[in-house]
């Protein structure tokens, strides 16, 4: 299980990681593939982008030691179970490009898998004898 837990965390991490440094290193070629206009401050843009990159390392941090980090687990699939949908209303709305969906699928595919391995690693009750 702890094996499972650490791909699942790794995976996540490194996509997260790779996914905020290059919005951070190219944004104007990130806004354009997710079909947004590149904003005039970019201040929340830096701001996302780095809490992209600090979840990616928490889940990193996980895969090291996932039975100690059931509460980062938790943490990580609240923080993607709401990001397809919010990418679905922003490409309804025409706010964004099918790749900001396709990224949002991503996303809620690693909240399934984080639940998963939450749920494969809670004990389960003992019942009384």
């Amino acid at each position: 299980m702890t094996r499972y837990a650490s791909r699942v965390f790794g995976t996540a991490g490194i996509f997260n990681i790779l996914v905020g440094m290059s919005t951070f290193l190219a944004p104007a070629l990130t806004a354009r593939q997710m079909g947004i206009a590149l904003p005039s401050n970019p201040l929340f843009l830096h701001l996302s982008t780095w809490l992209v990159i600090v979840f990616g390392i928490g889940y990193c941090l996980v895969a090291r030691h996932p039975e100690r980090n059931s509460d980062l687990m938790l943490l990580g699939g609240l923080g993607k179970i709401l990001v397809l949908p919010i990418m679905l209303i922003a490409w309804h709305r025409g706010d964004v490009g099918a790749a900001a969906v396709a990224a949002g699928s991503v996303d809620f595919a690693f909240a399934v898998l984080f639940f998963d391995v939450l749920r494969r690693m809670t004990p389960s009750p003992v019942s009384p004898a």
